[in-house]
């Protein structure tokens, strides 16, 4: 992955861009933006920025609409110690996807969920 360029205050940029790209039906731009933001996100998930994008990102964009919320789920997933955060837990209450969000990233970066119960069901079997 190639070093980011800019400050933290892309963040909000690049989730403004796909809400303007959404708006229009610009459809390689929001892919664009959801890139970008996927990018920003694993160098500045710490920063100030990153609540504010978050916000405007779950605020914008229709439930339906996976693009950039998949892309703050996972961020928040891959950095639990996120959770500690007082803004992570008023967007909870605010956007019940962000729960299902993280919860699904989870999913799919640790392997919880059937696949991973029946293999430790066949692992206790053997003892």
């Amino acid at each position: 992955m190639s070093p980011v360029q800019g400050q933290e205050s892309q963040l909000l940029t690049h989730s403004k861009m796909y809400e303007i790209a959404e708006k229009y039906g610009v459809l390689r731009l929001k892919d664009l933006a959801r890139e970008k933001l996927h990018h920003a996100c694993s160098h500045f998930w710490s920063s100030p920025s990153f609540p504010l994008a978050a916000r405007h990102t779950f605020s914008t964009t229709p439930a339906d609409d996976k693009g950039l919320r998949t892309v703050v789920s996972e961020t928040i997933a891959n950095h639990m110690e996120l959770m500690e955060e007082p803004w992570v837990n008023e967007l909870l209450g605010e956007f019940n996807g962000l729960a299902r969000g993280i919860l699904e990233a989870g999913i799919r970066e640790h392997g919880w969920g059937k696949k991973a119960s029946a293999k430790s069901q066949t692992l206790y079997k053997g003892f």
